[in-house]
């Protein structure tokens, strides 16, 4: 047994959560808040500062809370290259000491295996949080997940069954024995257990009448969560249901695409683009649905929270959703980038109320004993010492 806690790095993109960040920057720094001190001393990093108003709130946060948090550099849209060699340099002039760097993030991988060294650090480690890395870089791809990570990484995890089996069948890794493993994505339960919202709260923040069903759905706006999908089911909704509203909660690229295609296909007064918020957790519990239109994803974290809110799920049936949504009770699952089954599957379960209820609190049950932060940290914690014990052995 180890007797001084493990010092762990955590990498992340920044601590721009609500925008223009999300889930897995909020899993990395709740997985640091949960850790048990006396076996885990974690810091978390922030490659990038976004310019948001919040973003050193919460490094103050976790520094408050006896957890050393940094950011390292400034984000630059125009040189994003430059960003990260500022980024490398300022996690390299921080001169601290880690045993295991852990990276959260795509960039933070490169980083890790550059300042490994630096640190000091034994072993690192990365977490894939999708199943798709480096989508619009296929030679980063095949460069780096199927080629160096499998040889540089000392141990590499996975928050879903698929996202495993595709790092598992990398040629690399069959030919060096190297095997990922599934490490899911957790949440704090406790932000949800009660909200000061109501509908007229609702009302009176965008217009949209107490008495409408309402829908939500959370994310990036990008390609991958399929949102130009999604209005088109809107358009199908609406034209049976006239009263249905969308909350659209989340900042990106497709933003005036977006609102463009509302406008386009006539439902630009049903369809709400609320841009970043940082109170998800109260109005999440005043949906009647939670929609995910997700073209692929590793382990959505904003499924967990709609299920930490007990509200029924409509979700495409795609990597760790299903791990999340595991049966028919559960929620309605439907093929990916197609917007009828999708229309139909939110139709059915604003017509069908009581059995979408016993939907979300079947889900709430599964989600909460299988994807509490409190476990995943223990989880976390029992591959840090298990890689640690086998120190001067055969890398795992």
């Amino acid at each position: 047994m180890n007797k001084h806690p493990l010092t762990v790095l955590h990498i992340i993109a920044g601590f721009a959560l609500e925008g223009p960040l999300g889930g897995i920057e909020r899993f990395g720094i709740q997985l640091a808040q949960a850790f048990d001190r006396s076996r885990v001393r974690p810091i978390v990093c922030g490659l990038w500062h976004f310019g948001t108003d919040y973003e050193q709130e919460w490094v103050t946060h976790l520094q408050r809370q006896g957890i050393s948090a940094f950011i390292a550099a400034h984000w630059q849209a125009e040189h994003p290259y430059r960003a990260f060699q500022q980024a490398v340099c300022g996690m390299i002039t921080r001169n601290r000491r880690a045993d295991i760097i852990h990276s959260h993030y795509e960039f933070g991988d490169i980083a890790a295996m550059l300042i490994k060294h630096t640190w000091g650090a034994k072993y690192i480690i990365r977490t894939v949080h999708n199943e798709r890395e480096w989508p619009k870089r296929p030679l980063r791809r095949w460069l780096l997940t199927h080629g160096l990570w499998v040889v540089l990484f000392d141990h590499e995890l996975g928050v879903s069954r698929q996202v495993v089996a595709n790092l598992n069948a990398r040629p690399l890794a069959r030919l060096f024995r190297k095997r990922a493993k599934v490490a899911y994505n957790g949440i704090d339960f406790s932000r949800f257990e009660q909200s000061p919202y109501t509908r007229q709260d609702i009302e009176r923040m965008w217009e949209i009448p107490s008495s409408s069903p309402l829908l939500i759905s959370v994310g990036r706006l990008t390609e991958q969560k399929g949102y130009n999908v999604l209005l088109e089911a809107m358009q199908h909704v609406v034209r049976t249901r006239r009263d249905v509203h969308l909350l659209l909660i989340g900042t990106g690229p497709l933003e005036g695409a977006l609102y463009t295609q509302a406008k386009r296909l006539g439902i630009s007064r049903h369809v709400h683009l609320v841009g970043v918020r940082r109170d998800v957790e109260r109005l999440l519990p005043l949906a009647d649905v939670f929609v995910s239109s997700s073209l692929w994803e590793g382990l959505a974290t904003a499924i967990l929270e709609a299920c930490a809110a007990k509200v029924p799920v409509v979700a495409t049936r795609v990597s760790g959703t299903t791990e999340v949504i595991a049966s028919d009770e559960m929620g309605v699952l439907v093929p990916p980038g197609q917007p009828k089954p999708l229309s139909e599957a939110i139709l059915y379960l604003l017509e069908h109320q009581t059995e979408a209820r016993r939907m979300a609190e079947r889900a709430y049950k599964h989600a909460r004993a299988h994807f509490s932060i409190e476990a995943i940290a223990r989880q976390y914690e029992a591959v840090y010492f298990e890689l640690w014990s086998r120190r001067g052995k055969r890398r795992i």
